[in-house]
């Protein structure tokens, strides 16, 4: 009996967008667009960087960044190229970064300078010193032996960890066929995502998530009736399930617009639902709320809302309306 969803990997399903939807927008964050075709060559770009970097199939790969273009990238890239990606919590400290690094056996950390008030540098030195004293060329890691390369992006990069731009063009000399196959090799029921719980009761625990996760974002879909028209506004992280599920994936499956914020703030997201005519909005209770009873709402045009979803609880009683349409 035929299966109801085909398996398939991320890199199928991105080929697939970037072929039925070829110029239509994908992804908008912060002044920066992106059509399905470029969101493909982006992490097409990624992708040969990473393979030029020596990344093998199978490898673990911590992801420490605020919700940017440039996450969306690496993730599609790792899971293109086989390998696993291990999202940070961007709350992350020393030892926390600590602990998840050696207990998910990264052999690679890819992450940012800094964002806004957090100098991600400062505590990725703190926690590996000797990227301020190794080359990239002899770089290893007394802590965590398993990780062997540290890829940054931002303007400050220390003489121990890989330029995010330089690995990009060093991509280059990585051929399309060699991509393609490893491509092809990934295999659609293999680790693809680590996702770390919050270690409420315990130590956080890396939750292991296939390719085939894309078939519950296309159930959630279809049962809540998105449309390819639909523009949603995720102001969640994308080191969450909910962020990267309900965002990125759900974009490239089904071909709506995802308009991404770094972080959340109440008065951007109004801005933006008016601007770029969102449809659906996500948020947590006390995020409803701040929207909700923000000065600016009142001389907002929502018209272009459809629908919202929250994860509600004792805090808030807000509710938001569903349009019929």
């Amino acid at each position: 009996m035929n299966d109801w969803y085909a398996k398939k990997g991320f890199a199928d399903l991105l080929d697939d967008a970037a072929q039925r939807w070829r110029h239509r927008e994908a992804l908008y964050h912060e002044g920066r667009r992106y059509t399905f075709e470029q969101l493909k060559y982006q992490v097409d770009e990624v992708a040969k960087g990473l393979l030029t970097l020596g990344v093998a199939s199978g490898d673990k790969v911590a992801l420490w960044m605020p919700n940017r273009p440039e996450w969306i990238f690496a993730f599609l890239a790792l899971a293109k190229i086989g390998a696993i990606t291990v999202p940070l919590n961007t709350r992350l400290r020393t030892v926390d970064l600590e602990y998840v690094v050696r207990q998910s056996d990264a052999s690679l950390l890819i992450s940012v300078d800094r964002s806004g008030p957090v100098d991600f540098l400062s505590i990725i030195k703190e926690a590996i010193p000797e990227i301020e004293t190794w080359t990239v060329a002899d770089f290893e890691c007394g802590k965590f032996p398993e990780l062997q390369r540290v890829v940054l992006l931002g303007d400050e990069v220390p003489k121990g960890a890989h330029n995010w731009d330089d690995v990009l063009g060093a991509g280059e000399a990585t051929g399309d066929a060699e991509l393609v196959r490893r491509s092809a090799d990934a295999d659609p029921d293999g680790t693809t995502l680590m996702l770390y719980t919050s270690g409420t009761t315990g130590f956080p625990k890396g939750v292991m998530h296939t390719h085939c996760l894309q078939r519950n974002v296309v159930d959630i879909a279809n049962r809540q009736g998105y449309r390819a028209d639909d523009v949603i506004l995720m102001n969640w992280p994308l080191f969450h399930v909910v962020g990267l599920y309900l965002g990125p994936l759900l974009t490239i499956a089904c071909g709506t617009r995802c308009v991404l914020t770094t972080t959340f703030d109440p008065k951007e997201s109004l801005e933006l639902i008016e601007k770029e005519r969102v449809t659906r909005i996500w948020g947590f209770d006390t995020q409803l709320a701040a929207l909700c009873n923000h000065p600016n709402l009142e001389r907002t045009d929502l018209s272009s809302l459809r629908t919202g979803l929250g994860a509600v609880g004792m805090v808030s009683s807000c509710l938001l309306y569903t349009s019929p349409s």
